[in-house]
């Protein structure tokens, strides 16, 4: 992940690192400041000033990085989000579309990454063929 995000700072470019709990959300965001990593999570557990001002922190480039729930998959409309990583498979397949289209926005570029662990086998085959199903 570090190595990831690393060539993404060098790059001057923001990125959203999806996980599936509030706890992760936390954790990853904490470990990544402590790597001198601009950060800061972003899930339904906190409150909503604090939601707001991480947003607008990330919208006006003062944050590299969100690391945030499902909560931040749709809606989020933020161009100069250039790097999505899924840390961690979404909940269901339909959310990993929601996910990876927060980069790439207005005919822009981008790129998602997927780190997949031996146990998110089921989960990642769910999702690729929820993938030919709704875009063959």
């Amino acid at each position: 992940l570090t190595t990831l995000l690393l060539e993404q700072k060098n790059k001057n470019q923001q990125s959203i690192v999806f996980v599936k709990t509030q706890r992760a959300s936390t954790e990853i965001a904490r470990y990544l400041e402590k790597q001198n990593f601009l950060s800061a999570p972003l899930h339904a557990g906190l409150k909503q000033k604090l939601r707001d001002k991480t947003l607008a922190d990330f919208r006006i480039n003062n944050l590299q990085i969100l690391v945030a729930t499902d909560l931040a998959s749709r809606g989020l409309d933020i161009p100069a989000v250039k790097c999505v990583i899924n840390y961690e498979l979404p909940q269901n397949p339909e959310e990993y579309v929601h996910r990876i289209g927060r980069t790439g926005r207005y005919n822009n570029k981008g790129i998602a990454y997927t780190l997949i662990a031996r146990a998110d086998r089921n989960d990642w085959k769910k999702i690729k063929e929820f993938l030919s199903k709704e875009f063959n």
